[in-house]
């Protein structure tokens, strides 16, 4: 028997995969005893955690979402009470074990019946993704993938800090995730603004487990994710990514002031992107201006 602290525990009661009907066992994370000590929030809305010397380093978002063993149906919590799949539970069930095989083959030997280590935590995230393909429009699948993938490739770059055997692999994974969350958050709003499918359907917009920061955050990660990991090949569409993420983020720091609906985290983070924003439209502006000369 292992003599470190305990972080995590099973839950009594097992969950009922709604794609084989197989009982699954919840891992969750235990809380207090110093386990978790508030560090930084990142400018995309991440809190980390400090190590600790009695419990070392902990990563929440590891057990967010429940896995089965059996299919590998991999969910955020909301989708074990019913899954609604738009497409048939064949087709999902194959691409969940497709979805697996893929993941194994990037991060080696999985386990999820065993404690989770921050590959299972990678892993959960890039499986849940595929899941998410195949769900009706219902669930609201888009906003689910951007937390994912956003999720996802902040534990990728944990895993490359912490496995120098999986360092480069882990950093691929990031640099991928990253990008497709640019995508995901922006088809988020604009689905937003179109259809009844709408992110603001979900109660808890995270992206992390510690703050809400709501419909402010969601647009502010659009323009943040599209201004750090969008394409940079094309100038003039450069151009016309940036002047479009300005219009965003200028209606969250369009009031100037923080409030409960508006923290002064999110307002502080948005005035800052404003400004490296419009100091890149600035200088790609004065690029086309010389080159048109």
């Amino acid at each position: 028997m292992s003599d470190s602290p305990k972080i995590s525990y099973f839950v009594k009661n097992p969950l009922t995969c709604p794609v084989c009907s197989a009982s699954v066992v919840k891992e969750e994370l235990l809380s207090g005893s110093g386990r978790l000590v508030a560090g930084d929030l990142t400018d995309e809305l991440h809190r980390k955690y400090e190590k600790t010397k009695k419990f070392g380093a902990i990563y929440p978002l590891i057990y967010t979402l429940p896995h089965c063993p059996e299919c590998y149906f991999t969910a955020f919590p909301s989708e074990w009470n019913g899954f609604k799949a738009k497409t048939s539970m064949k087709q999902l069930k194959d691409e969940q074990k497709n979805a697996y095989a893929r993941t194994e083959q990037l991060l080696g030997s999985l386990d999820f019946t065993s404690q989770r280590r921050l590959q299972e935590g990678v892993a959960s995230y890039l499986i849940a993704l595929f899941v998410y393909e195949q769900a009706d429009a219902d669930v609201i699948p888009t906003f689910k993938q951007a937390l994912c993938t956003l999720r996802g490739a902040w534990l990728a770059n944990y895993l490359a800090q912490q496995n120098e055997e999986l360092h480069d692999t882990a950093i691929e994974i990031a640099t991928m995730l990253y990008r497709k969350s640019a995508f995901y958050y922006r088809y988020s709003c604009e689905l937003e603004e179109t259809t009844s499918y709408g992110f603001t359907k979900i109660n808890f917009l995270g992206p992390d487990q510690d703050n809400n920061f709501g419909f402010d955050g969601v647009l502010y990660l659009a323009g943040l994710l599209e201004f750090k990991y969008g394409q940079r090949q094309n100038s003039i569409a450069r151009l016309t990514s940036l002047n479009s993420i300005k219009t965003t983020i200028s209606k969250i720091v369009g009031s100037g002031k923080a409030s409960k609906s508006k923290p002064k985290d999110i307002l502080d983070l948005s005035r800052a992107l404003y400004g490296a924003i419009k100091e890149e439209i600035e200088t790609l502006e004065a690029q086309s201006s010389v080159e048109s000369n």
